[in-house]
């Protein structure tokens, strides 16, 4: 075997190499977009079916929310407290239902009017720093 010979074969041999590597890495490539692609359906379906379980049992309270909170704040807070525990969240935040927060922020004016005129009454503390909570939410 000649000196052209054996330069040939080895240039053979790393083009084959690298056209190997390159395919094993495209091939790589592939699996991982597959992989990621799936990861993401799975957590997209999941994330959604969340979503509309929680969709499902806030349009639920919406009816006891309107009827029962001013009737029994008490009981109602107690519910809130209950649920907000069940589902592992810090608080709970009640805007309009378009999720309007300067609605939100009427609707306390208006409660705070409320009890003052009605009843002579300041919101509570609890109440108050939901309140700043929420409006502290707003401006960022």
């Amino acid at each position: 075997m000649g000196p052209l010979a054996i330069v040939l074969t080895f240039m053979a041999i790393i083009l084959i190499s690298f056209a190997y590597s390159r395919f094993a890495t495209q091939q790589i490539l592939q699996e991982s977009i597959e992989h990621l692609e799936e990861i993401y359906n799975q957590i997209n379906d999941n994330f959604r079916s969340t979503v509309s379980k929680n969709w499902r049992l806030l349009r639920s309270w919406k009816s006891y929310i309107a009827n029962s909170a001013e009737e029994n704040p008490d009981g109602f807070t107690a519910f809130i407290e209950e649920e907000r525990e069940d589902w592992h969240f810090s608080t709970f935040y009640f805007l309009a239902e378009n999720g309007d927060y300067i609605m939100a922020i009427r609707l306390y004016y208006d409660l705070e009017k409320s009890l003052r005129e009605e009843m002579g009454i300041e919101p509570s503390k609890k109440i108050r720093e939901l309140f700043q909570r929420i409006f502290h939410v707003k401006e960022h």
